[in-house]
């Protein structure tokens, strides 16, 4: 353990096969297997990702792991059938806070992420393979040790493109998907709104496999969750630290791109303005998602990231809300994963 942590200290994991090499008994070669495939490829997880009704794992530390079950968190315990007879106990018994940040680091060395004291957090898409034939994709959050009280890394795990869900599973049938389909054919431009884990990102997947596929999309997400296999699409991830590959630039950038339609995977910043602008010289069939407590709250929601970033700082606030909701078309509020609201204009 300690010669893997020394080469993480210096940005590199050590193979397997080299820490094999220095063990000759059976019995303690399956011991550091175990614990390699734990610490690397997280395999003590593997229950959790393969339970369809869970969607989101948080590890708060190394004796607290909780899993989100159709929007309620719950403590996961390690079932002994993921282990074998010898090595049947719990994560608290098999893994230490120190092994715990080790783990950490490796995933940010593995995915080539700037994890430390000076780049306290990170996002970035993760592919986890515990055999050939199954293969988990998942959005992972890191939080470094040193941004929190009790001195403790954070690890979020949010399950993508593997839920094969219809639009039943979220209250839409009948006239009212009627009305949404409608929309999407139209062009009209729609909000996808609610709080944090309601289900936006999962019905924008959806809503977008009924564009036609002659129609030129142009996806800007600042973390890659929207999965839409087609081939006329540009798809564009922006970086923070590039001030040339943030969502406002690709916003300002889109229309020389000959787009039918501009999807932005959630308005939360900058790239506000640009987008609005382009929506007010006539651009239509535009699909984003946004974060609001209800579906009369997003135009004002929008009109207050618009003010909070604009230059023009004394434009009056109620001409904000009005030229947005010209722009708006449908508002579709979503809570614990189904659609409660929807907005016509």
């Amino acid at each position: 353990m300690n010669e893997f942590k020394k080469y993480l200290s210096r940005g590199e994991i050590l193979p397997l096969e080299l820490l094999l090499n220095k063990l000759d008994n059976d019995s303690n070669k399956n011991k550091l297997i175990f614990w390699y495939e734990n610490i690397l490829n997280l395999k003590f997880l593997s229950s959790a990702l393969n339970n369809p009704c869970i969607s989101e794992i948080i590890i708060h530390d190394h004796q607290n792991i909780e899993v989100d079950i159709a929007g309620r968190l719950e403590t996961f315990k390690i079932p002994d059938s993921a282990m074998t007879v010898t090595m049947a106990m719990t994560m608290t018994t098999i893994m230490t806070a120190d092994e715990f940040e080790m783990l950490i680091t490796a995933l940010a060395i593995k995915n080539q992420q700037a994890f430390n004291y000076n780049n306290p957090y990170c996002s970035f898409n993760l592919e986890i393979h515990f055999d050939l034939e199954k293969t988990y994709k998942v959005r992972a959050t890191l939080i470094h040790h040193s941004i929190t009280p009790n001195n403790h890394c954070k690890l979020f795990l949010r399950k993508i493109g593997n839920q094969k869900l219809n639009y039943q599973a979220f209250n839409l049938e009948g006239e009212v998907l009627t009305g949404v389909l409608s929309a999407i054919t139209n062009k009209k431009n729609i909000i996808i709104a609610g709080a944090t884990n309601s289900g936006k990102t999962t019905l924008l997947n959806i809503l977008l496999n009924e564009i036609p596929n002659n129609q030129h999309l142009i996806i800007l997400e600042d973390t890659h969750e929207l999965t839409l296999a087609r081939p006329n699409l540009t798809h564009l991830i922006s970086n923070e630290f590039h001030q040339k590959k943030t969502l406002k630039e690709y916003c300002n950038y889109a229309l020389r791109l000959r787009p039918d339609r501009i999807i932005v995977g959630e308005v939360r910043g900058e790239e506000i303005i640009p987008l609005m602008l382009n929506l007010n010289t006539g651009h239509k069939g535009m699909i984003s998602s946004l974060h609001a407590n209800s579906a009369d709250e997003v135009i004002k929601r929008l009109a207050l990231l618009y003010a909070l970033y604009s230059d023009y700082k004394e434009i009056n606030f109620n001409y904000l809300e009005k030229l947005i909701e010209q722009n708006i078309d449908v508002i579709i509020y979503m809570e614990n994963r189904s659609v409660r609201d929807i907005l016509y204009k």
